[in-house]
């Protein structure tokens, strides 16, 4: 008996695909592995096989040239931000970014660029550290986080530059096909439901006050905030804050100024009472973010939290259960318990997502802004 192995046929868009790599590699004198690694970091190949039909039916010097249109991305590390807006205005940079609204002003004013606005998906939260005795009450971190209105902090604080979130998670946030948030139908806006369950913040505090046995006179308890470095913005999140605290709950905040690197010093060391942290997810999916919290591997684990008890316990188990679920409703069902446990009990406060205005040179063609940062450069031309 003879046994011939049938081999697969391969697809009419693989076998393109094939081509345009070895005709992209003749024409810019790269190596084979050099081609591949750049048709995947542009996402070239994705473009050739979604657009195949178009594209197999044109020469070869056409399909070149529409698949790569820049040849070399300069990227420039520029410490301080009017300096790299000031080369956006010189017509050094293509691209640029900028918070600063008087700066945004002049960039407009100069109508030779175009603005773009996408809120990112990295969140900003506060974080409470349960070593703190008072900050081990779930009531009291649950006042301190309804305390303040998100909305006004944005508009009062970024100029209007920030997205106010009532969920760890941001609206992009995605499992399956579907986000999450629409999967839970909104169910993961936590701080909302707290602010609607409790309106007096301060009444919710003094319960937290008396479980622990403390005096419930809010003015005995004081507690500290460390900036997130010693930027005018640092600065003035921190005022505000110790102004609405004070204001809202009647407690005592002491504002600890610090540099950026020293703060997470203090969180590695477990060192500080309210601190403010942020994340940008690796992926798409809630978990990227949940996992921060796990109590042992998590980045911000219990030893820089303090979170170890039942809750984080349960945290865990969840987080490992929903490893093994496959079904999309029922994975974010276990998520949105999980979230409870972070936001619901507020072990962080959510606070804003960034969304300050990228400026694109009008010669510069099919630069789109993504939520991730990323930018897809395989359609980016550049015109003369």
């Amino acid at each position: 008996m003879i046994i011939r192995r049938r081999h697969k046929k391969m697809s009419k868009e693989a076998g393109f695909l094939i081509y345009c790599m070895e005709r992209y590699r003749h024409f810019k004198g790269l190596s084979g592995s050099e081609v591949a690694d750049l048709f995947e970091s542009c996402k070239v190949d994705e473009y050739i096989m979604k657009y195949f039909e178009s594209l197999h039916t044109m020469g070869e010097q056409y399909i070149i040239k529409d698949i790569m249109q820049l040849d070399k991305v300069n990227y420039k590390v520029i410490q301080e931000s009017s300096t790299a807006v000031q080369a956006f205005i010189n017509g050094e940079l293509d691209v640029v970014g900028t918070s600063d609204t008087n700066w945004g002003k002049t960039i407009t004013a100069a109508g030779d660029s175009q603005e773009m606005t996408v809120p990112s998906s990295a969140p900003d939260f506060f974080m409470f550290n349960l070593k703190n005795e008072y900050l081990s009450n779930t009531k009291i971190r649950q006042a301190l986080s309804i305390a303040f209105d998100r909305q006004e902090m944005v508009d009062t604080l970024r100029d209007g530059m920030s997205v106010p979130i009532y969920s760890m998670m941001p609206d992009t946030m995605k499992v399956g096909d579907k986000t999450y948030t629409e999967l839970v139908d909104g169910k993961n806006y936590f701080v909302t439901q707290m602010q609607e369950e409790y309106t007096d913040p301060k009444a919710l505090l003094q319960e937290g006050l008396a479980e622990l046995g403390k005096s419930t006179d809010p003015s005995q308890m004081t507690i500290r905030y460390a900036s997130r470095g010693t930027s005018e913005l640092s600065k003035k999140i921190g005022e505000w804050m110790k102004q609405v605290w004070e204001e809202k709950l009647g407690i005592n905040v002491q504002i600890d100024m610090m540099e950026w690197n020293i703060m997470w010093d203090k969180i590695d060391a477990g060192d500080y009472d309210i601190a403010c942290g942020g994340w940008g997810p690796y992926y798409n999916e809630p978990s990227a973010l949940l996992q921060l919290f796990e109590p042992v591997n998590g980045y911000f684990n219990a030893d820089k939290t303090g979170w170890n008890n039942e809750d984080s316990q349960k945290f865990t188990e969840l987080l490992n259960q929903a490893k093994d679920v496959i079904d999309d409703k029922e994975k974010v069902e276990i998520y949105l318990q999980a979230e409870q446990l972070v936001v619901g009990n507020a072990l962080i406060a959510p606070m804003y997502l960034e969304a300050s205005p990228t400026y694109v040179k009008n010669h510069v063609k099919n630069y789109y802004v993504t939520t991730n940062g990323l930018v897809d450069f395989s359609q980016v031309s550049v015109e003369n």
